[in-house]
């Protein structure tokens, strides 16, 4: 999630496909066009598997990896049972925090 001059987070909705790790390479763009201004065929991915329904993609800079963005695509319907707003708040307590 982005965050804007005074340090706040902003939140994208944006539906992105995760039928396939091309998909959501695809829908990574998207996010990242909006927050960055890096040339796509200068990006790179990799796919964290170890949740259980979010999707994790790390884009990265092919030609300085310390650049990197993470992207959390939520798994389908998890909203009903996830607080999404308290959970953004939680990560704006954390990036005050310097944790983020």
């Amino acid at each position: 999630m982005p965050t804007n001059a005074n340090g706040t987070i902003n939140r994208l909705d944006i539906a992105i496909s995760n039928d396939s790790f091309s998909s959501l390479c695809s829908g990574a763009i998207k996010v990242i066009s909006m927050i960055k201004n890096w040339r796509p065929d200068n990006i790179a991915f990799e796919l964290f598997k170890d949740g259980i329904t979010n999707h994790l993609v790390k884009c990265y800079l092919k030609d300085d990896p310390d650049q990197a963005v993470l992207i959390r695509g939520y798994g389908e319907k998890t909203e009903l049972f996830i607080d999404r707003d308290l959970e953004v708040r939680n990560m704006q307590m954390m990036c005050e925090a310097g944790l983020c």
